[in-house]
């Protein structure tokens, strides 16, 4: 993940040669941040890619922004390993929530799983809305690779894509350890049905609200990995 600061926004396109801003990004450029001509801008391929631009017009009508590239386009090394939360969806404006700040946090990988169990009844949230809510969260942390967002329908559908290092979270299970790679979460009924024997990992608190859960599962992951938080012996 990129550290620079020193742009004014941070802005995710599909290809880096022909910086092609969409509509809400024009928008929020020029009616919201009222962009100005010597301003800089980076952007980002979400896969690692960015590179830094100046504003050199700006346009009303038609809403457009056109840019000089200040450099080379820098590409950040991918992780050692990815990380992954997944959790049984809450209603959505918490579910918007957790997405929002697993995004900020830094996973690489979001499990949204609906079962009959979780608080919207199984019942699965737009993809798009979720797409949305984890860009512009990633843009504000200036991430240079998007987390991938997979929706499932049961638990066991986890297992078929990543077998190892799964653990559920629980306050009785053990310490988080550093083979760990995705930690599940909730759902608040508290019933899991899944037919693999699973390990159960423990998070600090006493009794957390799903979305809660799932942030901090997020950063003991992502602490782990970057070597911020060492293993702790039970």
């Amino acid at each position: 993940m990129s550290q620079e600061v020193g742009a004014s926004s941070w802005l995710f396109v599909k290809d880096l040669d022909n910086q092609e801003l969409d509509e809400t990004d024009l928008s929020y450029l020029i009616k919201v941040k009222r962009v100005r001509v010597g301003e800089r801008l980076s952007l980002c391929d979400g896969k690692g890619a960015h590179a830094d631009f100046a504003i050199t017009g700006v346009s009303q009508r038609p809403l457009n922004v056109e840019l000089e590239s200040l450099g080379p386009i820098s590409i950040d090394p991918e992780p050692v390993y990815r990380v992954g939360v997944a959790l049984h969806m809450p209603k959505l404006d918490r579910l918007s929530w957790a997405v929002q700040k697993l995004s900020e946090v830094g996973v690489d990988d979001l499990y949204l799983i609906s079962s009959e169990n979780d608080r919207r009844g199984g019942r699965t949230p737009s993809e798009d809305r979720m797409i949305r809510v984890s860009r512009g969260a990633s843009a504000q942390a200036r991430r240079s690779r998007l987390p991938a967002i997979h929706a499932m329908t049961g638990l066991d559908q986890l297992f078929w894509d990543e077998p190892r290092g799964v653990a559920i979270c629980n306050r009785t299970g053990r310490p988080p350890q550093v083979t760990d790679r995705i930690f599940v979460i909730g759902p608040e009924s508290g019933v899991i049905d899944v037919k693999t024997e699973l390990e159960y990992v423990k998070l600090p608190g006493l009794v957390l609200r799903v979305e809660t859960a799932a942030v901090v599962a997020g950063a003991i992951l992502i602490g782990m990995r970057d070597g911020i938080v060492g293993q702790v012996s039970e």
